[in-house]
């Protein structure tokens, strides 16, 4: 059971032909959708302008999404085994199955014609990423907001550990509109968390 919420309020309203209105697709990530749905103001900000459907598919196994196997109450089973259908290519998958099957969830949309725009934050912005990647044919873009896809140890660009001290420190100057003690602040508050 895939769960997803569609809000189509804007894109009904819009003047442009259906298969040029865009489509804003949520990547679910490690909570209900629901969550996401109530608190993701960049998607609901600008659906009226683009007449935009929006569209929240949640990530399988949270929520109430799940596959074979799970248990009644739709929970992953206790057997460690289980944990197989919970990877992340497999959630990509899933995702990559809503979007194919567009043009029966949106009436007037159109895969491969319809714009399609992915948001995620975090494990979500990851995912975005990672989907626009590997499933290039079927989002035109997406917006990763604190997706730190290449903060892993081991890839490239090497993993910079002061990478985020130096932009919070940098953002807490005058320059950036901050109090001029903020980037000392920054900087003690730092000092003090790494002792």
């Amino acid at each position: 059971r895939q769960r997803y919420f569609l809000c189509v309020k804007s894109w009904k309203a819009s003047p442009l032909p259906p298969a040029q209105r865009p489509v804003l697709f949520y990547f679910g990530n490690e909570d209900n959708v629901e969550l996401y749905v109530n608190h993701t103001g960049l998607m609901w900000e600008n659906a009226d302008r683009l007449g935009a459907a929006l569209l929240f598919v949640e990530h399988r196994y949270y929520g109430e999404s799940t596959v074979p196997p799970a248990e009644p109450n739709g929970t992953l089973p206790r057997n460690p085994s289980c944990l197989n259908y919970l990877t992340t290519d497999q959630a990509l998958a899933d995702f990559a199955t809503v979007l194919m099957s567009l043009d029966s969830v949106l009436p007037g949309a159109r895969r491969g014609v319809t714009p399609v725009v992915g948001f995620g934050g975090s494990y979500g912005g990851m995912m975005a990423a990672w989907f626009r990647l590997k499933f290039p044919h079927l989002v035109d873009g997406v917006i990763s907001a604190s997706a730190p896809i290449w903060s892993f140890f081991g890839l490239t660009p090497a993993y910079d550990a002061d990478g985020f001290m130096r932009v919070v420190t940098r953002d807490a100057q005058a320059a950036g509109g901050a109090a001029p003690s903020c980037a000392a602040n920054a900087k003690e508050a730092f000092r003090r968390i790494l002792k």
